[in-house]
């Protein structure tokens, strides 16, 4: 039982106070020992809890900071099942910074401005649009707290304001239908507003300028016409610009930014199929800078992989729709480009997935599908090969259901044509579909099916 004499309550706070700054200062040491952070954190809550009627302000501020940090820790830790004790503990963080009074002192306010903020992060993580649509209501309110805060002369509070804003346009970009655009366009401009006056000649802020340009970049090309190609192409660039300028610093999340941005743009490019050909030497450049920057760390980094398959798959976009306007629908020497394109860049994500990341799986669906409408169209012998080599039963990715049907599809539609076929001999031909037709019925059973 605690001891709720003034005396003892103060001195359960006094203690509390003492095992938050220890936990802070752990924080912020080079070496992060998370066992002994909560443990500081639970020092710090529990005997509060025990005591919540009897806190007076000083003891309710201290148990509403120490809930908050520990939801700030365990979100940080990208655990998905630490998300609900972090979002718990953020509603009990909000519940205590309630029964205080309304403060306009600096302190109160960017406490105000990071929980709502944490609690927005929380709610991205959800990965639903009821989620993001509860993170952006919840950036705007820390934007309230914020915009009371004299972040004009303060550069921690403006990278905040800087920082809020990018967040909302990228949950925007989450988001479905023309709102998706209008509102993310708004947030990453009120962004570079907000950045216009923020030196970009250290490698932190210019990451963070650089982001905003690129993800801005990535909004036209979900938007279709010249003016939005022009629009995306002098976002990328003026991103590309931003950190090439940055001389004498070797930092490779600064090449990998700009490789993204080179890779982007070339997505961007290749999205208009009907100029291909005309572009082509423009997605070839661009995609090849993200190829070098990003191969070096292309086995050690989700991002230089991520890179390198956007640039991949602008390059095979590009040629088949350049051979889709050749007449007869062949160029041995695009068609020979793209399947190594495709291969090597499936190979990639295999790789990736036996370490467990499952983050490739919308790349591997669309190269996996442009590459069975290569193989089926003009080399089918090989198709039941280029399958197998992706859906194979030791693969994790051969669990998923969209890589199936793509498979499923592209070699009924085979054994259709091969059924028409009246060049190959009767023997050539079985060499071909009897390796589908086994293929074809192994795919229920690796998909899961009984």
């Amino acid at each position: 039982m605690s001891n709720t004499t003034p005396e003892g309550i103060s001195e359960i706070v006094n203690e509390a106070a003492k095992a938050l700054e220890e936990s802070i200062k752990m924080l912020q040491a080079k070496e992060l020992k998370p066992t002994e952070v909560l443990g500081l954190l639970e020092k710090a809550i529990d005997p509060l809890n025990e005591i919540n009627d009897s806190l007076d302000e000083k003891g309710r501020y201290i148990l509403a900071k120490s809930l908050m940090n520990r939801g700030t820790f365990l979100l940080s830790s990208n655990d998905p099942k630490a998300l609900p004790e972090a979002q718990k503990n953020f509603q009990a963080a909000m519940d205590n910074y309630n029964k205080l009074p309304i403060r306009h002192n600096e302190t109160y306010l960017a406490d105000c401005t990071a929980l709502w903020s944490n609690i927005a992060h929380g709610q991205m993580k959800s990965n639903n649009m009821q989620g993001t649509q509860a993170a952006i209501e919840c950036f705007e309110k820390a934007l309230s707290f914020l915009n009371m805060l004299p972040w004009e002369n303060n550069a921690e509070f403006r990278n905040h304001l800087i920082g809020i804003w990018f967040n909302i346009g990228n949950a925007h970009q989450k988001l479905n239908g023309k709102p998706r655009v209008t509102g993310a366009l708004n947030a990453y401009n009120m962004a570079i507003v907000f950045s216009q006056d923020l030196p970009t000649d250290s490698a932190n802020n210019a990451l963070l300028v650089s982001n905003i340009w690129n993800n801005r970049g990535m909004v036209f090309s979900k938007v279709k016409g010249d003016e939005a190609q022009t629009e995306g192409t002098r976002s990328f660039d003026k991103s590309i610009e931003i950190l090439e300028g940055l001389k004498g610093v070797k930092n490779p999340n600064i090449t990998l930014q700009i490789s993204r941005s080179y890779a982007s743009k070339a997505s961007l490019i290749s999205g208009v199929r009907e100029k291909a050909e005309e572009s082509r030497k423009s997605i070839e450049s661009n995609a090849q800078k993200a190829l070098d920057l990003s191969s070096s760390l292309l086995k050690q980094a989700p991002m230089a992989a991520e890179n390198t398959l956007m640039a991949n798959r602008s390059l095979a976009q590009c040629y088949t729709a350049i051979m889709a306007d050749v007449e007869g629908g062949y160029s041995e020497e695009l068609y020979s480009k793209t399947t190594d394109i495709i291969d090597e860049s499936m190979s990639l994500i295999r790789e990736w997935e036996k370490k467990g990341a499952q983050f490739f799986r919308q790349a591997a669906r669309q190269l996996f599908f442009l590459g069975t409408q290569l193989y089926q169209a003009r080399q089918p012998h090989f198709l039941a090969e280029f399958i197998n080599e992706t859906i194979n039963e030791d693969e994790a990715i051969a669990s998923d259901p969209h890589l199936i049907e793509i498979a499923r599809n592209s070699i009924q539609e085979s054994l259709k044509r091969l059924d028409t076929n009246t060049e190959l001999s009767p023997a050539d031909l079985s060499k071909i579909k009897d390796p589908l037709n086994e293929l074809l019925e192994q795919l229920p059973k690796k998909a899961g099916e009984q």
